[in-house]
């Protein structure tokens, strides 16, 4: 697959061919259902390389506007909106469009919006009927 580099405009838009990891991290990525999320290293490991999240971050970043992925669906391990600033705040706007709730410092529940959904299962509380703290009687 060939692309435009132009998500900088550095190099006048030139085409380069995209690795075979990279298309398949840009497949991967079109799977994720809107008001899912993933990780970086989910996608690495679906994309062939359990060991790259950092690299499918920078794939990420590096890749042209004009692709329009939805890479606002990707976010650190441990179900938190990693980048910084502006860039997190719109992440997690077009995430709570997309109806995924966002709490705390833009945190994502990973077992009730992680995809696939088989990846975050074990994430899931086995006793969803127990008392939270403040409601106990001590």
């Amino acid at each position: 697959m060939a692309v435009r580099n132009d998500a900088s405009g550095e190099d006048g838009g030139a085409t380069r061919e995209l690795s075979p990891f990279t298309e398949r991290v840009i497949a991967n990525l079109r799977r994720i259902p809107s008001g899912c999320v993933s990780t970086y290293g989910v996608v690495a490991g679906l994309s062939g390389n359990v060991r790259s999240a950092r690299t499918v971050a920078w794939i990420l970043s590096s890749l042209s506007r004009n692709m329009h992925l939805p890479w606002h669906r990707v976010i650190g391990a441990g179900g938190r909106i990693s980048l910084p600033g502006a860039q997190g705040r719109r992440q997690a706007r077009l995430l709570r469009q997309e109806g995924v709730a966002i709490t705390g410092r833009h945190d994502v529940d990973l077992a009730t919006y992680g995809w696939p959904r088989e990846k975050f299962s074990r994430l899931k509380k086995e006793d969803t009927q127990s008392t939270p703290r403040s409601k106990r009687k001590e």
